[in-house]
Order: structure tokens, then sequence, then C-alpha cells
């Protein structure tokens, strides 16, 4: 897609957006605005509850990169192969109580109450 854009528009590499490499080269352009924006909206919504109750800066600095990979590939090639349902499932099963308490409680814990 980005060697068509360069020879049409001569203006260089760029990616085509999100709905142009999963919609209308996946589906064509008829199809493109229904099928394609419902299944991103469904991906990214299944995101969003999976990472839901866990505190902002570590959804921040977990998913850091997953906006970066969204940015440069098609949304299903970064789910499949770049780690982003990987990503949606270790936000999945992380335990919302241990990840709010604070670093020294958890050492604590872990070491029978001596630092």
């Amino acid at each position: 897609m980005a060697v068509v854009m360069r020879d049409s528009y001569h203006i260089g590499y760029f990616n085509a957006s999100l709905f142009a490499t999963e919609g209308i080269a996946s589906v064509g352009p008829r199809l493109a605005p229904l099928l394609s924006a419902i299944v991103c909206g469904l991906l990214i919504g299944l995101g969003n509850r999976a990472s839901s109750g866990l505190p902002e800066q570590f959804i921040l600095l977990s998913g850091g990169l997953l906006l970066q990979v969204v940015m440069n590939v098609p949304l299903t090639v970064a789910v499949v192969s770049h780690g982003e349902a990987m990503m949606f499932l270790l936000w999945y099963v992380t335990p919302r109580d241990v990840v709010d308490q604070p670093l020294t409680r958890l050492v604590q814990g872990a070491g029978g109450g001596k630092l």
C-alpha cells in the first residue's frame, strides 16, 4: 500500500490509514466502512475491557509500544504477529489487587515482613 501511495502522490513512503489497510485493501470499498469499522471497534473495545481496573500508569508503560505498532502496521497484523493479543490477555489475567498495592508492601509481604 505504501508503494502505491508513493507512486501515485510522489511524496515518499507513507503508511495508509487504519481503515485503508484494514478495510479497502481487505474487503473492498463497499464493505470497508461497515466491516472494518465494526471489527476495529470490537478489537479496541476488547483491549479497553481487558485493561479496566488496572492503574493508568501500568497500562501506559505496558502498552506504550502498541500505539507505535498500530500506526505502522495494519491492526490485524498487530494483533496476530506483534503481540497485541498477548498484551490484551496479560492485561485480562493481571490480578487487580496486587497491582494496586505499593511496592514496599509487596516486598514486605514476600520477605516475611523484614527488609
